[in-house]
């Protein structure tokens, strides 16, 4: 039995059971959401199609880079990790925004600004700019 990465390198061999079933020690562990194939050598080396599984996702995205909050302050850009979810809250932990990170690393996030006050209204840092047009525009409710 071999497990490959989508490198196609080789991360684990073993062999199965008895009973039909293994246990692979994979080198190096595979945290990131990857994806594997599995395939198995009998005997006389004929090699089976390839089975495909995916590692756990356990390592968090980092933090979303080059945000920016349009001048109308409704929309909120930015990069992050491809598929990942953006969660935008207020500083009462109020969500104003929510989007997913496009297969190009962008997003676009649409922003409730009836939500918004002067007095209640953060973004993740870093965003300082953004925090002061927020807070010099006016609300207007829909």
């Amino acid at each position: 039995m071999t497990v490959t990465n989508a490198a196609g390198e080789t991360i684990g061999t073993g062999t199965v059971n008895d009973d039909g079933t293994f246990t692979i020690g994979l080198d190096p562990a595979q945290t990131d959401g990857g994806d594997l194939d599995v395939t198995l050598t009998d005997a006389a080396g004929n090699v089976s199609d390839p089975a495909a599984t995916s590692a756990p996702d356990l390592i968090s995205p980092d933090a979303p880079t080059d945000m920016a909050v349009a001048d109308d302050g409704t929309v909120l850009t930015g990069r992050g990790e491809p598929g990942t979810t953006v969660t935008v809250t207020d500083a009462a932990g109020e969500t104003i925004g929510t989007g997913t990170v496009n297969a190009n690393g962008t997003f676009s996030i649409g922003l409730s600004l009836h939500r918004l006050t002067a007095a209640n209204s953060t973004l993740p840092s870093p965003m300082p700019q953004a925090m002061s047009l927020i807070r010099r525009r006016p609300l207007r409710r829909t």
